[in-house]
């Protein structure tokens, strides 16, 4: 009879290692958005920084998303996982039990 096995517990380090990950980009995330509001506006308001000021605004934007981007996959990806390596524990002692009635 063929056998299946799974890996519980390295799927449940690997909710960990998630975790490890976005954790600091979370933490990263606020931090920059805190450190860009203390800024205020350092921009001045002619004509000869208006480009410059775009180009960064846009930058700064798209990091801020790919930051909340990373933490929200990870953070999904670790409560998923934790689900999963408890659903393989239970399935794991279900079948065990199943196997055990089978074979009396």
């Amino acid at each position: 009879m063929g056998q299946i096995s799974n890996d519980a517990e390295g799927v449940g380090t690997s909710a960990g290692g998630m975790r490890d990950v976005s954790g600091p980009l979370s933490q990263a995330l606020r931090l920059l958005q805190q450190a860009a509001a203390a800024a205020g506006d350092p921009w001045g308001h002619d004509a000869s920084v208006r480009e410059a000021r775009a180009q960064y605004e846009e930058g700064h934007a798209n990091l801020l998303q790919a930051l909340a981007a990373a933490g929200a996959v990870g953070g999904g990806s670790v409560d998923r996982l934790g689900s999963t390596a408890q659903g393989m524990v239970e399935t794991d002692e279900s079948s065990a039990k199943i196997a055990a009635q089978l074979n009396r």
